[in-house]
Formats: C-alpha cells, structure tokens, sequence
C-alpha cells in the first residue's frame, strides 16, 4: 500500500523503498541492489498492467499502452547493457550516477508539474518523510553485516 501510494505520488514505489532498504537498512552493495530494484520495478509494472487489464473496472486508456509498448524494447536492451555499464564501474561511481538521476528526475517533475497549493503540499510532506526515513536508515548500523563481494573494476583492499 505504501509503496502504490508512493508510486502514485512520485513515479517511485516499492522498488526504491526496497533498494533504500537493502542499502541503507541492511548494508547490501549498491552494484547488486540496482539490478534487483530494477527487475522488482519491471514485475511490479506487468502485474499492475496485468490486473488493471484484467481484473480492474477502470480500462488503460490507449495513450497508456502506447507508452508502456515502447518502454519494453528499451527495457530490453536498455537493462542488460545498464547491468553491464554498472558492473564494471566503481561503488563511488555508482552511487553519484544514481544521485544525479534521481535529482534530476525530481527538479524535472517540479518543472514538468502544474504545482498546485495541493501538489506543493504533498510534494514537501511526501519529500520531508522519504528524507526522514532516509536518514533513519542512514544513521542506524545495519542489521544484517553481508560480506564485501569484490567486483573485478574495484580495487581490492585485502
């Protein structure tokens, strides 16, 4: 519920609330919980399709098929070749790559969005919340300590 309502709201659900977790929760490598967030955001967009096509009362509007249609062959080639892009980049890389993405994914919603009193009010509660939790997650030692897997890009510190 979390997660839809958040989707909703940002364009982001489940799959970032599990990948700020698995890094920031539990520690996991970010090279690792990129390609699970994006394969995760991939079966969410199929099921969520899947029902509101066959289970829902409300039908997907035509434009709504167009745009997913054209995102599968992008998502097909584009997700191995980010796979491999990522895979042979350091940790540091990684998680600047992910920081500009995703503050350039906020200003251009800003910008895109009709901000309304509403809009504006949401968008600051739902963005003080997710910094809230982040740092929550940030600041608390993670739970469960995952060994360092070395990727073949990164020096070895042994």
């Amino acid at each position: 519920m979390v997660g839809g309502a958040a989707t909703g709201i940002t364009g982001c659900g489940l799959d970032i609330v599990v990948f700020s977790y698995l890094v920031m929760g539990r520690g996991l490598n970010e090279k690792i919980a990129t390609p699970t967030s994006v394969v995760l955001m991939a079966c969410i967009s199929v099921i969520g399709f899947a029902f509101r096509a066959l289970v829902s009362d409300t039908p997907i509007p035509a434009e709504a098929w167009d745009y997913w249609s054209v995102s599968i062959p992008v998502v097909v080639v584009g997700a191995p070749l980010g796979a491999l892009f990522i895979a042979q980049r350091s940790r540091e890389f990684v998680i600047s790559l992910l920081v500009v993405a995703i503050v350039a994914q906020f200003i251009g919603a800003l910008v895109i969005l009709p901000m309304t009193p509403n809009l504006a009010i949401v968008t600051i509660v739902t963005f003080a919340g997710a910094l809230g939790l982040f740092m929550s997650l940030a600041r608390r030692e993670p739970k469960l300590q995952l060994p360092h897997i070395h990727f073949p890009s990164e020096p070895s510190h042994v």
